[in-house]
């Protein structure tokens, strides 16, 4: 189906010396956000929602693409940021959380990877919807926004969005295209038993070996569908299954999708106000509230558990403070409970000094020591000897910065890659020195649950 008003093939321009950004933004009945996804037409969308029926947002198309690389991408992201919304024309009767904003990330590491999945991304990659349909407590919005330098009448080209919203809204109810019939999945991994065995026997020789003390490794399972691949409709089953997650989708140029539900933040900064979490040491659920409460107090009292946890608790703390003149986290963990996993989990909420961008604190903050390991630079060394498959974006800051610098940015784990009719889906596991093998291996195996029961694939031995 092809939606008035709104055209794949139209170029989004690259961040450059002269554009300015105009934006209308009307309210409209609450859609169904899945529908809206699948107007995309083969063009950019984004899928974004907070826990527990949070903001909720959905894009199409794209109004600008901004990207960087090297150790100073994020710097370099934020000047183009800075130039993007400088001088604006935004007409609205809305509140600014419902204004125009940039989704995206970084990949873990900050420079390209050779691997054909992840080829869209590269090493940060941002993108200003095109069509933004944002959902609050309080209604739901439409924001159109372009990004040129047709700037010679102000108002014919406010008008113009005007008349784009107004063709989009009219096409909200034509039926949307239908989903696809459930693929059969086969299933690879891509790191073998034996090779996991041999990564995590490296790592706690180096770790007993007073190298560093703890490093995250992952592993990847390979997907390959018999037949076409609905990824809508594994994101809609993750959106129902796990609402107390970061649900996200990402395509930056309507090929291959980047798509998860994380339960951990990374970092949310409101009016100098930073929130994050340490979420490090897990276990299973269990059958009963017995067995359930049973496995809890074993994490808690698990020293190896709590080893890993503390390390990221420290880490984040030594990070943060020199932003902030007022930290607080509580002294002992408590568990977060996830369908099928609970975590040990510690809140740290930071006054800071003054005004940072969330984007400051998310290259600070990335990556934690629970996706990266402690001391950093040791364990990324580690992660880049002992890994043979590309992480992308996996465990890397995925989220949203606005106009003012306030913002939401998850950990994307718990999260795959998709591309056709393959996706390759990702976890990993804490290592330190009591680590053992076979347990990592059950634990990165619960870890895949919530990508396989999307997909309406079985898990593997």
């Amino acid at each position: 189906m092809t939606t008035p008003g709104f055209h794949a093939d139209a170029a989004a321009p690259a961040w450059g010396e002269r554009p300015r950004l105009a934006a209308w933004t009307t309210a409209l009945d609450p859609p169904d956000p899945f529908a809206l996804l699948r107007l995309a037409n083969g063009a950019p969308r984004l899928f974004w929602r907070e826990p527990e029926e949070g903001l909720t947002v959905v894009g199409l198309g794209a109004a600008a693409v901004l990207r960087a690389d090297g150790p100073l991408r994020a710097a370099r992201l934020q000047l183009q940021m800075d130039h993007l919304f400088a001088g604006s024309v935004i007409e609205a009767d809305s509140p600014l959380a419902v204004q125009p904003r940039l989704f995206g990330g970084l990949s873990f590491t900050p420079s390209p990877e050779p691997d054909a999945l992840w080829a869209d991304f590269g090493p940060a990659c941002f993108v200003l919807p095109r069509l933004m349909v944002t959902v609050t407590a309080g209604g739901a919005w439409l924001t159109v926004g372009r990004y040129d330098d047709d700037l010679a009448d102000s108002a014919a080209r406010i008008q113009g969005l005007r008349d784009e919203a107004e063709a989009f809204c009219a096409a909200l109810g034509e039926p949307p295209a239908a989903a696809v019939s459930a693929p059969r999945w086969a299933l690879t991994p891509a790191v073998s038993r034996e090779a996991w065995q041999r990564m995590v026997t490296q790592a706690v020789s180096q770790i007993r070996g007073g190298e560093l003390r703890k490093v995250v490794l992952s592993r990847a399972l390979e997907a390959a569908a018999d037949g076409p691949f609905d990824v809508i409709a594994a994101l809609e089953r993750l959106d129902s299954q796990y609402p107390y997650t970061y649900r996200f989708l990402f395509e930056p140029e309507g090929e291959s999708a980047f798509f998860g539900a994380s339960p951990e933040l990374l970092a949310e900064v409101h009016e100098s106000v930073l929130t994050t979490a340490a979420l490090a040491g897990s276990r299973r659920r269990g059958r009963t509230e017995a067995e359930d409460a049973a496995l809890a107090a074993e994490l808690l009292a698990s020293p190896k558990e709590r080893e890993e946890h503390q390390i990221v608790v420290e880490s984040i703390l030594a990070r943060v403070t020199p932003y902030a003149r007022r930290v607080e986290a509580p002294s002992e963990p408590g568990i977060l409970r996830l369908p099928n996993i609970q975590h040990l989990h510690t809140p740290v909420r930071a006054e800071l000094e003054t005004h940072f961008d969330v984007l400051d604190l998310v290259a600070e903050l990335h990556p934690t020591p629970a996706m990266g390991g402690y001391p950093a630079r040791a364990a990324m060394t580690a992660i880049g000897e002992l890994e043979s498959v590309a992480r992308g974006w996996f465990a890397s800051p995925f989220g949203w910065i606005d106009a003012v610098g306030n913002g939401v940015f998850a950990v994307a784990i718990r999260s795959a890659i998709a591309r056709g009719s393959l996706a390759r889906l990702y976890a990993g596991a804490g290592i330190v020195a009591e680590s053992v093998a076979e347990q990592e291996w059950d634990e990165t195996g619960l870890k895949f649950r919530p990508l396989l029961n999307a997909l309406g694939a079985e898990n593997p031995a």
